[in-house]
């Protein structure tokens, strides 16, 4: 509950400091932080039980993240 607290808590200044200072729509967006909350609240803090999907999702992710930057680099540019 705690954890909980301070993560709105830091969200929440950050929207407003944001929202007063340099945009009004992205502060507001800012304060969507709040509905991860209850998907974090499902976490278990333990691991997949599929270590072979896990490593799967491991490369998906090392792979996925930088290739879709570099798409919308290339779709930006061109």
């Amino acid at each position: 509950k705690k954890q909980r607290f301070w993560l709105l808590f830091y969200a929440a200044l950050y929207a407003v400091v944001y929202f007063f200072a340099i945009d009004r729509v992205y502060g507001i967006l800012q304060m969507g932080v709040a509905l991860s909350l209850p998907v974090l609240r499902l976490y278990n803090g333990q691991r997949g039980k599929n270590p072979a999907a896990n490593r799967v999702m491991k490369w998906l992710f090392y792979i996925y993240y930088p290739a879709h930057l570099l798409l919308i680099g290339l779709l930006l540019h061109a």
